[in-house]
């Protein structure tokens, strides 16, 4: 029996039955195809947390329309051709027992078909995306409609395709409709007016609206809102206290409630330790009040211990994990057999989004996320000694990945503690010995030998007889030789001599 009984008490939204009340967060990974289709990446990242015990996959943006991408490897389900794509997809993750639903958006002034074409980006009003520095144009009135269409079209693919339910995207003062909602970036004068609060909700309550003509009447509809967009000129959660009921009353089936509106670092969203744990939870609480819907909160919700207090608390009916399943795709799994010690929990650190600048999604502290097709962790078929010098977090890692694939393992370390620079590193930024922590338990609880206090000499590792050698020294500093100051002065020969102890 788990030791979290409100985390993994079963819960129904509309005719989507979830077997326990953990979500993973819709989060942008670009795995896609370049096709706009699911890739054999994505399913498996997404797999792997399907396996790891989550109740319900909410994946990532998925656009109304084929033009208007989001990012170059973004999904789409804005024709029809797209459907049959989509099937194999979620067949390999309700194998596992997991819901799965798209979130369903048109990324407004985010949209990067500028880059793919001549045509401009669209939103309420003229704006500058800060994503991607791009402008869009304001939306003519009689385009309108089209797009209330495309999401209503969008909804039904989803539908026919297997999903159990979809997200619609509303949050953040971001992609259309959340710019539509929020008087920050709406200024327009017409119908949809964004210094009304009827003419800013108009938009998100006919796509809410035409979304439920189409699909079944009990197929679910989530909304996910920011309770509060902390900004000047932004969304209150009055304001979505307001509006919540209205969206109930035009067919939203749930609400999922973050916070904060987008900036260049979205830090208001994907946020440092400095926003505290579930520092979204009073907002999720707030509209509760005023709904009779299931309620989903994310927002640096980390351990089991911390979601199941929200449960508890009353404050929301399930709980939205983003990074810490990045970090731990079994976070769930672990939970319920009540060992949330062994999870690898994430530090905060922020490289899920840094890491976009690069290629596409990666985790700092888990190097299987976005490779899980590639790197397997396969039993050895023929047991060598493996010796690892380095008792850091690289050497650690190491460590651990050859001893659960049956090697013979020795681990090294001059000084007398399992930790090296990531010692300093948790002293700095206390999130960062939650790793520490996670890993020193790992290679503990494995039949690793580990020989602290030691140097690893030529002939340590002549009479250990290793069959392969991991060097997990550390980085080393490299400094040029050539580069001369004024007065003579060397650069490279005198700090050299400095940090060498020989000046």
């Amino acid at each position: 029996m788990s030791h979290f009984s409100s985390l993994f008490e079963p819960i129904r939204i509309g005719s989507m039955a979830v077997k326990n009340r953990i979500v993973m967060a819709p989060m942008t990974t670009d795995y896609g195809n370049d096709d706009q289709t699911p890739s054999e990446k994505l399913m498996a990242y997404l797999e792997a947390r399907a396996a790891g015990g989550v109740g319900l996959i909410t994946m990532e943006v998925c656009t109304v329309d084929v033009e208007h991408r989001y990012l170059q490897r973004s999904l789409t389900l804005g024709d029809d051709s797209y459907i049959d794509g989509h099937n194999a997809l979620i067949a390999r993750l309700h194998k596992h027992g997991a819901k799965v639903q798209p979130q369903i958006t048109h990324p407004g002034p985010e949209s990067i078909i500028s880059f793919f074409s001549s045509k401009t980006a669209v939103g309420p009003s003229p704006v500058v995306s800060p994503v991607w520095g791009t402008a869009c144009r304001e939306l003519a009135l009689e385009e309108i409609p089209a797009i209330i269409e495309q999401y209503a079209q969008a909804a039904r693919r989803a539908e026919a395709a297997g999903y159990d339910g979809i997200e619609l995207h509303a949050a953040h003062s971001y992609h259309l409709i959340g710019s539509f909602l929020s008087p920050f970036r709406n200024k327009r004068r017409d119908a949809y007016a964004g210094h009304k609060f009827e003419g800013r909700t108009r938009l998100i309550l006919e796509v809410v609206a035409a979304m439920r003509a189409v699909v079944a009447k009990d197929f679910p509809i989530t909304v996910r809102l920011a309770g509060y967009e902390r900004i000047p000129g932004g969304r209150e959660i009055d304001e979505t206290q307001r509006l919540a009921p209205l969206l109930v009353a035009a067919g939203a089936s749930a609400f999922h409630i973050s916070g904060g509106a987008t900036d260049k670092l979205v830090s208001q969203i994907v946020a440092s330790s400095a926003a505290g744990y579930g520092f979204n939870t009073a907002l999720a609480e707030a509209v509760k009040r005023v709904v009779n819907v299931p309620v989903m909160v994310v927002g640096r919700i980390q351990t089991p211990e911390q979601a199941e207090a929200v449960l508890k608390s009353g404050a929301a009916d399930m709980v939205v994990l983003g990074r810490p399943m990045l970090a731990d795709p079994e976070w769930a799994h672990k939970a319920r057999v009540g060992n949330s010690s062994a999870i690898r929990r994430c530090i905060s650190c922020e490289n899920c989004i840094d890491s976009m600048n690069r290629q596409s999604l990666a985790c700092a502290i888990n190097p299987f996320t976005g490779r899980e097709s590639e790197l397997l962790l396969r039993k050895t078929e023929t047991p060598r000694h493996v010796v690892v010098i380095g008792a850091g977090p690289g050497g650690m890692e190491a460590a651990r990945v050859a001893s659960l694939r049956g090697f013979r393992v020795t681990l090294i370390e001059r000084e007398h503690r399992l930790g090296g620079a990531l010692l300093l590193a948790a002293t700095v930024h206390d999130d960062n010995r939650f790793f520490l922590e996670y890993l020193q338990k790992a290679v503990r609880e494995l039949p690793i030998e580990i020989r602290l206090g030691t140097d690893a000499t030529v002939e340590l590792l002549q009479s250990l007889k290793p069959d392969a050698v991991i060097a997990a020294t550390g980085s080393q500093v490299v400094l040029p030789n050539n580069i001369q100051l004024a007065d003579g002065v060397w650069f490279g020969r005198n700090v050299r001599e400095l940090l060498t102890g020989r000046w």
